[in-house]
């Protein structure tokens, strides 16, 4: 059986003994039904996972005494792929950052462009609600670090503002650069790899133009037209294998 495992800020570990109340009481009172004297696991961002054990529970209330470090397998990625992302309208983006935090996107960047516009006043709630998803997914996914959802970014700014970043390969998603090297041969002999997909209907040529000037190079998926919350996931877990992450590349 799967031990229960719950997400919680560092300093809530700080002493023998933690008390959990609200959705994570609940969950492991009524959810789970678990008892006095048995046991799940706390983990946080920073990758920290320690052994718990339930000494009083009620549906509003649980506290548990922390036994020591967990004795579990890094499933982390060691390799990143940070994953710049259109905005998605609907419940894609959501499908689109819990997917990628299942398949091991080390960072996600929701991405403001000229054809999916979001409000500033939006921005900080979005991203939030987008780092919660991931958040469970990490934790249903067995990760012991969520990937970081960045705050949202004008694709006009993503070579300024990530220049660090560009020291590795970078991908344009472009469903017209059917000349394009395929995403596994563009990543050949790099440690890390970044992807930019743009929204439904594509970014604009000034969007691309700027990008490819910044450094990005076009990849491209194949002949068939895939969703871009589809092609979001497919294009990261390319990424990953050819990394090693998933398999051996070889």
């Amino acid at each position: 059986m799967t031990v229960p495992r719950l997400l919680v800020p560092a300093e809530r570990l700080a002493s023998g003994e933690m008390e959990l109340t609200g959705a994570e009481a609940r969950y492991l009172a009524r959810v789970l039904r678990l008892g006095p004297g048995e046991r799940f696991r706390v983990f946080t961002a920073e990758g920290d996972e320690l052994e718990a054990e339930i000494t009083q529970l009620s549906y509003r209330r649980v506290t548990a005494r922390l036994l020591g470090p967990a004795n579990v397998p890094d499933t982390d990625p060691k390799h990143d792929v940070t994953v710049a992302l259109a905005i998605l309208k609907g419940n894609a983006m959501d499908w689109a950052i819990q997917k990628l935090a299942e398949v091991g996107a080390r960072a996600i960047i929701p991405l403001s462009t000229e054809r999916v516009v979001v409000r500033a006043s939006d921005w900080q709630e979005k991203t939030a609600r987008w780092q919660e998803i991931a958040s469970e997914a990490a934790r249903k996914s067995g990760r012991r670090r969520p990937p970081e959802v960045r705050p949202v970014t004008p694709v006009a700014f993503l070579p300024e503002q990530f220049q660090d970043c560009w020291r590795h390969p970078w991908l344009l998603l472009d469903p017209d650069a059917k000349d394009a090297m395929s995403v596994p041969k563009a990543v050949a002999d790099a440690d890390a790899a970044g992807l930019i997909i743009g929204p439904e209907g594509d970014l604009t040529d000034e969007e691309k133009r700027l990008l490819l000037e910044g450094g990005a190079r076009p990849v491209y998926l194949g002949p068939r037209v895939l969703r871009a919350e589809t092609a979001a996931v497919v294009a990261c877990a390319l990424a990953l294998y050819a990394l090693g992450e998933l398999g051996p590349a070889g």
